[in-house]
């Protein structure tokens, strides 16, 4: 039997796990990255790795959740360049959706048996992080509710369904960064009123 972590041992273990394992999903199919490459990588065996993981899939989502994260960062750092909300919501959601399709480990995620069995394996936790990360950040940019031609509820669930077109790519007849720039632009058109004015991040969360 291995030695004990401690609760700093511990910490370092799972950001370490995190990182090397963003590292290796972005460049391999999800069905070949193998626990014990991971695990050897950190510094830990294999038996270690399930001590910080149920499973494979498991990790996967804390990486994609972190990932996320990262990439919500840079759109929150530069939302400045546009006048009017409608400018900025199309280009946020458009630079989003690209930065997805190009990144392995979403398109990973989009596939729809790999997706299956990962939300399978998942728990409430992450569950409850994917579900509300893209609508809390969506949700403070809409933060005048008269900015809206729609409810706000509406407003959220029609700018999320942009997520949930990856997956079905295959199924359109026309390119899918030509769809999604005029799919976005007429989402937001439909639900944001003209004049709104963009978010200000000095505005306050």
């Amino acid at each position: 039997m291995g030695r004990a972590f401690s609760e700093h041992e511990k910490e370092q273990i799972r950001a370490r796990l995190i990182e090397i394992s963003k590292e290796e999903f972005e460049k391999t199919p999800f069905q070949l990255v193998k626990v014990e490459f991971i695990a050897k990588q950190v510094g830990i065996s294999k038996g270690a790795f399930y001590n910080f993981y149920p499973s494979k899939e498991s990790l996967f989502l804390d990486v994609l959740i972190a990932v996320e994260a990262e990439i919500q960062r840079d759109i929150l750092s530069r939302l400045t360049s546009h006048r009017l909300l409608r400018e900025q919501l199309i280009d946020i959601l458009y630079s989003t959706m690209i930065l997805f399709e190009k990144s392995h480990i979403f398109k990973s995620f989009s596939d729809r048996q790999i997706q299956t069995s990962l939300l399978e394996k998942a728990s409430q936790a992450q569950k409850s992080q994917m579900l509300l990360a893209d609508q809390q950040m969506l949700s403070m940019l809409l933060r005048d509710d008269s900015d809206l031609k729609v409810s706000r509820d509406v407003a959220l669930d029609m700018m999320r369904s942009v997520f949930f077109i990856a997956p079905y790519k295959d199924q359109l007849e026309s390119n899918f960064e030509v769809f999604m720039k005029h799919y976005i632009t007429s989402i937001i058109e439909g639900i944001i009123k003209e004049d709104a004015t963009a978010f200000r991040p000095e505005e306050g969360v």
